[in-house]
């Protein structure tokens, strides 16, 4: 599903920088203590997604 891709970004979140900063090793203490707002931003977009995702599940098992 489209919604869970914000989580899966964020999983992936140190690879995905390391890979955009021409393969330098980054960790999860680098990315909150240099990048805060770059990290801060997708855990809240991977938070709604999950949201999202748990509230449309939750309304599927409901109705039937």
């Amino acid at each position: 599903m489209v919604v869970a891709l914000p989580a899966l970004l964020f999983v992936f979140y140190p690879q995905v920088v390391s890979f955009i900063s021409s393969g330098r090793t980054v960790l999860w203490a680098q990315l909150g203590y240099f990048a805060l707002p770059l990290s801060v931003t997708p855990a809240a977009a991977a938070l709604a997604g999950l949201a999202v995702l748990t509230a449309r599940v939750v309304r599927l098992v409901s109705v039937r």
